[in-house]
């Protein structure tokens, strides 16, 4: 591989560590790897970074990868499709994947990659976020609690932490010009420095996102964020806490709402309290909850499907076949990764529901099997549940 193509630097002696990796600003090597279009799709679009908005209308795309660097695969894949992945500077760009993925939307694409890998994803507005599983997973939720607390801001300080704007840096930049460079766009001065290591950075760009987004994002790459001080002249750099949870009420509504959502968001602590419900989760719990449901009264629940089903001492992976036969589910999950939470695919079950709906029948299946997923229409994504 040439050296401008290389995706990190150890230059000068200097004992870097891994270089934050930001593909679309990366020449494509397209090495063992291939993105292909799938069928009846458009060639490779032309042009700058898709927005949030394009990303969800594209068509689905394949991804072949045998024996392929990680870094290489990523950079055909944002290069092909014109959308912007940041690798966190935690993994290693260069292990090799075997990986097949067929027909899968763009919007998709990425978590199903990190849930064959092992790893965690995050689409934050126009960026693909790969990493971590724990930084995937706190990622966004620390974004709506910085833009929660800009929202508190005063007025100039407030539309300076929430401008979207491009960021750029050259090569052998450092984490720390990148944060001071992200510190005078906002007009703030920036404290806490000093818990960012010495590093060289490739040149690299974030797209076009609020400031707090770009400001979470680099920080994340140490385990940091931030916090707002004197009316948002200053932030500091701070640890990211033990337990990252945006807590938002809602109307109670209707009888047996608190139980249906604890059934929804399982891993989210949800409590009624007087004509509220209090729920403390991720943002991901939040959204699962506030999606827009069948209208539903009663035990009946008019106008939504439910089931009713008892299955005792069957085989995990013939409970899925037999599910994904009569639902028309697609199921995708890595069955290494499923073996080594302890669910491989002959762990004997017991899954008993009544009047459940598809998505009560799920958490009714993979729950008390340690297991966490993610449904798409019809998709359905397993993995070990977060820890």
């Amino acid at each position: 591989m040439a050296s401008k193509q290389r995706i990190y630097t150890r230059t000068f002696g200097i004992n870097s560590e891994r270089a934050l990796l930001v593909l679309v600003s990366l020449p494509l090597a397209l090495a063992a790897a291939s993105v292909r279009p799938s069928l009846g799709a458009d060639p490779p679009l032309e042009g700058p970074w898709l927005t949030a908005a394009q990303i969800e209308k594209q068509g689905p795309v394949s991804v072949d990868w045998t024996d392929t660097p990680l870094g290489d695969g990523l950079r055909s894949l944002s290069k092909s499709q014109r959308l912007a992945i940041l690798l966190d500077r935690r993994l290693d760009p260069g292990r090799h994947v075997n990986l097949d993925l067929t027909a899968v939307p763009l919007a998709e694409i990425g978590q199903r990659i990190a849930n064959r890998l092992g790893l965690g994803a995050a689409q934050v507005g126009p960026l693909l976020y790969i990493g971590p599983k724990e930084a995937a997973s706190q990622l966004r939720t620390l974004i709506a609690l910085r833009a929660a607390e800009a929202q508190r801001l005063p007025a100039a300080a407030k539309r300076a932490a929430l401008a979207s704007h491009q960021t750029d840096w050259p090569r052998l930049a450092t984490p720390k010009d990148i944060l001071q460079q992200l510190a005078a766009e906002a007009s703030v001065k920036i404290e806490g420095l000093d818990q960012v290591p010495h590093d060289l950075w490739t040149d690299g760009a974030l797209p076009a996102m609020p400031w707090v987004d770009r400001l979470s994002i680099v920080a994340l790459e140490f385990d940091l964020t931030f916090r707002f001080e004197t009316g948002g002249r200053t932030i500091t750099l701070v640890p990211i806490p033990e337990d990252v949870i945006l807590e938002r009420s809602y109307p109670a509504g209707r009888t047996g709402t608190t139980e249906h959502w604890r059934r929804l968001a399982p891993d989210a602590e949800i409590v009624k309290e007087g004509s509220r419900i209090v729920v403390r989760g991720r943002v991901e719990d939040h959204e699962r909850l506030t999606a827009r449901q069948p209208a539903a009264s009663g035990s009946g629940r008019p106008g939504t499907q439910v089931y009713t089903l008892a299955a005792r001492d069957v085989a995990l992976e013939e409970f899925l076949n037999q599910l994904s036969e009569k639902l028309a589910l697609q199921f995708d999950y890595d069955r290494e990764a499923l073996a080594a939470a302890g669910a491989g695919p002959n762990r004997r079950i017991v899954v008993e529901v009544t009047g459940a709906t598809l998505d009560e029948l799920l958490t009714a299946t993979f729950k008390p099997l340690g297991l966490s997923f993610e449904r798409k229409d019809k998709v359905v994504r397993v993995s070990p549940a977060p820890k």
